[in-house]
This record gives structure tokens, C-alpha cells and sequence, in this order.
């Protein structure tokens, strides 16, 4: 769709789409997309203009999982989780959105279904959800300078979701 709402076509190859996320320069929608024969997610990238769709991440095993992408500030990096059909827990990744090199780990997982959710405008840090018993799911804060030592946000007996920075990175919307 054009911004006025308009519908200009359809952006994606066959498979049941996760999660979507356009680019800094509206150029590339990054995309999780579920490989209906195999069950894998992997994220693809889709280049608008030319509507040409390329697999960013490949995934190993049946029932894995690449989900959630985000991009970062200067539309560099694309930040993601990672989850293998042998385990509940994601890790979150970023790997170059030119597809160069292998995806790059930043944080293990100390409860289950992590995922990203913003990245802040100065790329200092990465803003997710994960699920924990007690106080079900938490807003965490990643900074991606230092020791990168995951911080809690909201670490509540509420169920905290879908983080979103403010255009300057001082404040946070989200849902709970």
C-alpha cells in the first residue's frame, strides 16, 4: 500500500508471513517468512522497487525459527531471534542486511520467546520481549556498547509487549 492507502501489490513469495519490517530508507522490507513444506522461518529481503525477494537467513532443521526482524538506525544491520526445533528458548542475533558474513549473536536467552522489537536512533540499544514464569513477559533493554549485559525495562507481575522508542530514544511506548 502507498501511504495514502492505496494497494500496489503484493511483496512476497508463497508461505505464511510472521512479521514485517520496512527499512530506514522505505527500499527493503524485511520479512519472516514460514516455508509451508518444512515448517523453518528464515528472513527474507524484499527489494520494493524491483520486487525482487532474497533469503537473508537460512535456518538449519525442520521447525527452526528466524523471526522478528528489526532494523538498525542506518539500515545496516537487521537484528533478529533465532530458535532451533530442539529448544523453547531464542537467542537474539543482527546480521548485515547485504547478506555478507554469518548472523552475529548478541544475546542468549534466560527465559523463552525472545524477540526484538526497536531498535533506539542512536544504535545504542536494542529493545525486546521475553517470556519468564512469575512476572510473564518482560521488556528488556540490550546495549549493543560495553559488556552488552541485557538490562530489565518493566519486570512486572504484567504482561509488557510489542517496545517501541520514541523518534529521539527517550521514551518508550508499549503494551501491556
Amino acid at each position: 500500500l502507498d501511504r495514502s492507502g492505496k494497494r500496489l501489490g503484493a511483496l512476497a513469495k508463497t508461505g505464511a508471513i510472521n512479521a514485517a519490517a520496512l527499512s530506514p530508507d522505505d527500499r527493503t522490507v524485511a520479512l519472516s517468512i514460514r516455508d509451508l513444506q518444512g515448517g523453518t522461518i528464515d528472513i527474507w529481503l524484499v527489494d520494493v522497487a524491483r520486487n525482487a525477494i532474497s533469503r537473508l537467513t537460512s535456518v538449519a532443521g525442520t521447525g527452526s525459527i528466524a523471526d522478528s526482524p528489526v532494523w538498525s538506525p542506518d539500515g545496516k544491520r537487521i537484528a533478529f531471534s533465532i530458535r532451533h526445533p530442539d529448544s523453547v528458548q531464542r537467542n537474539l542475533y543482527s546480521q548485515a542486511a547485504n547478506g555478507n558474513g554469518q548472523p552475529e549473536l548478541l544475546a542468549h536467552s534466560s527465559g523463552i520467546n525472545l524477540g526484538p522489537y526497536a531498535w533506539s536512533s542512536d544504535g545504542k540499544f536494542i529493545a525486546y520481549a521475553q517470556d519468564f514464569g512469575k512476572t510473564k513477559r518482560d521488556i528488556w533493554l540490550l546495549p549493543l556498547e560495553g559488556d552488552r549485559k541485557p538490562v530489565p525495562y518493566l519486570n512486572t507481575p504484567a504482561y509488557e509487549n510489542f517496545p517501541q522508542f520514541s523518534p529521539d530514544s527517550r521514551w518508550m511506548a508499549y503494551a501491556s
